[in-house]
């Protein structure tokens, strides 16, 4: 199996939490993401205020804070105008601009 970019869980549970609650079982088989690394995203996800345990340790279930919500649906949005655009920065690059030099235009503008 492929490693994911550090931080790449994070969207990926944001994503699963937002339709309600999940169990660690339900977020395993809903991201893809190993027991592992999803108690340590968790766990980092929680002291950030982005998600909350509910309930008992044993029947812990997970869910979205106000801020996680905020945060995912920027990003829901952000991958909604991604979408629209890549195909146009495709072909920017296939004419010979370099990403430095796109970034530098979007910068500017």
């Amino acid at each position: 199996m492929r490693r994911l970019p550090k931080g790449s869980s994070e969207p990926l549970i944001l994503n699963a939490l937002l339709n309600g609650t999940k169990s660690i079982v339900e977020l395993e088989r809903v991201t893809r993401l190993k027991k592992p690394t999803l108690y340590l995203s968790l766990n980092k996800m929680a002291k950030k205020g982005l998600i909350k345990p509910l309930g008992t340790r044993r029947r812990r279930r997970w869910a979205l804070t106000a801020k996680g919500r905020v945060k995912i649906s920027k990003r829901v949005k952000a991958e909604k105008i991604l979408k629209q655009i890549a195909k146009p920065l495709k072909r920017v690059v296939s004419l010979g601009l370099s990403l430095r030099e796109i970034e530098r235009a979007v910068l500017r503008s």
